[in-house]
């Protein structure tokens, strides 16, 4: 589905209600390596589900 044609379907479905996207963790896992810091975004269930739907409605 295209980032538009989200963003305009979840508008229009669910513009009575707030949506909450709550996490007791980010969807990023920080590994130190060698002399610095990595960011990396495994490909976890919830994250693979939920990250392109917040995102795309301009949440974060």
């Amino acid at each position: 589905m295209k980032k538009k044609h989200f963003q305009r379907v979840i508008k229009e479905k669910l513009q009575e209600y707030a949506l909450f996207v709550v996490s007791d963790r980010e969807p990023n896992i920080h590994d130190w390596s060698e002399d610095r810091i990595e960011c990396l975004r495994p490909a976890s269930g919830l994250t693979v589900a939920l990250d392109p739907m917040v995102r795309a409605l301009g949440t974060l």
